[in-house]
């Protein structure tokens, strides 16, 4: 796939009923979770689309462009975030360590966790 095909994927995702939705970045009600999962994966299965927002999948829409995948989705094996980061970084296209921002979000929100979780 060529990198245009991923973006086309990619913003098809964030379309809402056929159409075109906004590129504005604006502030939410709600804060984004990055404290990782805080229920078991069973019920992360059974939630609704709306419930099972994903921060990768929604801010890096180039890199998951079928909305699947993001860092701590809903995956019938638990995989560590850590562990996770890998991965991508050594995905064969090498889409996710040439990206801009990726690396660095990834191993910021992991430098947070372990930071928080040793105090």
């Amino acid at each position: 796939m060529t990198a245009a095909e991923l973006t086309i994927w990619g913003l098809a995702n964030l379309w809402k009923e056929g159409k075109e939705g906004g590129y504005a970045v604006r502030h939410g009600q709600k804060p984004v979770r990055d404290f990782g999962r805080v229920r078991p994966v069973s019920e992360l299965l059974n939630e609704t689309e709306e419930e099972r927002l994903n921060f990768f999948e929604k801010a890096f829409p180039n890199l998951f462009p079928y909305g699947e995948g993001g860092l701590e989705g809903a995956q019938l094996t638990l995989v560590e975030f850590s562990e996770h980061i890998k991965w991508t970084l050594r995905y064969h296209d090498r889409r996710f360590c040439t990206h801009g921002t990726y690396p660095l979000v990834a191993f910021g929100i992991q430098q947070c966790r372990q930071a928080l979780f040793s105090a």
